[in-house]
């Protein structure tokens, strides 16, 4: 089968994708977080195709993009989006704090889950009766949810439980033997997945932690509901995002938990490969004197440092984050043995979201020791 080809999304072939999508097709488009396999939310068979593409579970559900331009003609946001079929939102109050949290966060990363519209078939929500919704700030994406009129189904263009992409050669190297085209909008300046919360009448819950914060969003709707589980229900997943593993290597993935000194958790938390090699991954560089102790430590188990990946020169989470997703792609390319990821050491705003991903990469491994 041929490759995907890789275009520069130009108003020529902005209107070629949009005649993709409604023709079924699934294809590459670029967001600010990661790149989208996007396909028509309102096509049940294209949906299907999507799942097929990622082979992602039926249980673990997508999320539907919009752009701003379906909101015209309606006197709310959320009467947009009930007027098109998205979301059925009956409850004045509820309508009232999605469109506060609209005019605040979209086009954005956050994502609302919400009382799903009659439009879109249960098979891109694992049949719950919710929908996961969002209006991405990327101009390439934008447009051409505009040139298709349509709602797009679009979670990242990677195998399922596969690393994220943030550049349009990544999403090639994923799906390229099974797509038509990419839309190629530069690397993803935010660089992981959207905030995701479910919205109610009277109550909210985080259910996967991104760029928009808890704190951001207590300030819009109050203290959040904590009491509930947020990661599935007796129907299936509440939310993307949610598998324990996820965002993987190929290669063996191990967390080491921000301690210091850091040699010296390598020689009691990590499983080392004899006559084998590493590839660390670092939230920034470490002093010379740390990195060689590290480096002795590994010699010590006859191992070699084949790679160091640094999340930020500057201890800037927001660099941290545009970079994980790419570094983790850099290492695993590397054919080490085993990598080596260090956690964020602030785990608060953005530093949550990092760490979930991490935390969750790692947790492949497991299944495989």
């Amino acid at each position: 089968m041929n490759q995907a080809r890789i275009a520069v999304p130009n108003p020529d072939e902005l209107d070629a994708a949009a005649q993709l999508l409604l023709a079924g097709h699934a294809i590459g488009m670029p967001t600010e977080t990661v790149y989208g396999l996007a396909a028509d939310a309102t096509q049940p068979r294209a949906v299907q195709r999507v799942y097929a593409h990622k082979r992602r579970p039926a249980e673990n559900p997508l999320i539907v993009h919009v752009a701003e331009g379906m909101f015209q003609g309606h006197e709310s946001s959320s009467a947009a989006l009930a007027g098109r079929g998205i979301v059925s939102i009956g409850d004045e109050q509820l309508a009232s704090r999605v469109d506060a949290l609209i005019d605040r966060f979209w086009p954005g990363p956050l994502t609302l889950v919400l009382p799903r519209g009659t439009r879109l078939g249960p098979e891109l929500s694992a049949g719950r009766a919710t929908v996961a919704v969002r209006a991405p700030a990327h101009p390439v994406a934008a447009a051409l949810i505009a040139r298709a009129d349509r709602p797009l189904v679009a979670p990242s263009a990677n195998r399922s439980g596969h690393i994220s992409p943030t550049t349009a050669e990544a999403v090639v190297e994923e799906l390229g033997d099974c797509i038509p085209l990419v839309l190629d909008g530069g690397p993803c300046t935010l660089g992981l997945e959207s905030t995701v919360i479910e919205v109610q009448a009277s109550s909210w819950r985080l259910l996967r932690p991104g760029m928009v914060g808890p704190a951001e969003l207590s300030k819009q709707l109050g203290p959040q509901d904590e009491t509930k589980n947020t990661n599935a229900s007796g129907d299936g997943l509440v939310s993307p995002g949610l598998l324990s593993a996820h965002y993987a290597p190929r290669t063996p993935l191990v967390l080491l938990e921000h301690r210091i000194p850091l040699a010296r958790e390598l020689v009691f938390g990590a499983v080392l490969p004899a006559d084998g090699s590493v590839g660390l991954l670092l939230p920034q560089p470490v002093a010379p004197e740390e990195l060689s102790a590290i480096e002795d430590v590994l010699r010590s188990h006859r191992c070699s440092l084949r790679c160091v990946r640094h999340l930020s020169k500057t201890g800037s989470a927001k660099d941290a984050a545009a970079r994980l997703f790419a570094c983790l792609r850099e290492l695993d390319a590397l054919s080490a043995d085993v990598l080596l990821a260090v956690l964020w050491p602030v785990e608060e705003g953005v530093g949550v979201a990092i760490n979930d991903r991490i935390r969750r990469a790692a947790y492949a491994t497991l299944g495989r020791s």
